[in-house]
């Protein structure tokens, strides 16, 4: 009778662990296409909606896919309602340096250089949190698809 309580006892002190653990976040995955192509190297933002909650973030990458992450990474999202912002910045590229000096001299110089234009252009309609257009329910398998338009 005992080891039957005993195992009864464990096993939902295993049950409520993974629940625990889990945290009941849905693991987001998707793709950013913008005039149906993909973007690479975006930031992809979602904010909860009515201020609770955190925000979850990603990069997308080769074929505009991307996995959300809130505290450890590809750990997903609570599920939701969220605004969605994605954004780009063209990367700054400077020579390999020798130190740390170095390294902030080149940064600095490519700073001050022209730079070529943005391989994209994302409008604020998708961009500024405050004009965003975009929102997400977290879905149950947690497929997004974020087709955006430049016009």
């Amino acid at each position: 009778m005992r080891v039957r309580y005993l195992f009864r006892a464990l096993a939902v002190a295993l049950a409520l662990a993974v629940v625990s653990c889990s945290d009941g976040k849905v693991k987001v995955k998707g793709v950013v296409t913008l005039d149906g192509n993909p973007v690479e190297g975006a930031m992809v933002t979602f904010i909860p909606e009515g201020g609770g909650g955190r925000n979850a973030f990603a990069t997308t990458h080769q074929g505009g896919s991307f996995r959300l992450t809130t505290l450890k990474p590809n750990d997903g999202v609570q599920p939701g309602t969220y605004k969605v912002t994605v954004t780009y910045e063209e990367p700054v590229t400077t020579a390999p340096a020798g130190n740390m000096r170095d390294a902030w001299k080149a940064f600095k110089t490519a700073e001050k250089q022209k730079k070529p234009p943005a391989k994209y252009v994302i409008p604020a309609k998708y961009s500024d949190p405050n004009k965003t257009v975009l929102k997400q329910k977290v879905p149950p398998d947690g497929a997004v698809k974020l087709d955006l338009q430049s016009k």
